[in-house]
């Protein structure tokens, strides 16, 4: 991160607050993705284990 006082951060004063807010942004969205990640190998642990599969119903005529 950018020291706190510099010649940019004089001149914008907002720039480090945007940093900041870009740098957590970010980390949400890594968390987000993680997240999303571990839902889809779950899902996709449900839709391969034989124990979840749907029982086959008897079809009446």
């Amino acid at each position: 991160m950018a020291p706190a006082h510099t010649k940019e951060t004089r001149m914008y004063p907002d720039a480090l607050y945007l940093l900041a807010t870009q740098r957590n942004a970010e980390d949400i969205a890594d968390a987000a993705r993680a997240r999303l990640a571990k839902e889809a190998d779950r899902a996709e642990s449900r839709v391969n284990d034989p124990h979840l599969q749907p029982v086959p119903r008897p079809r009446y005529a």
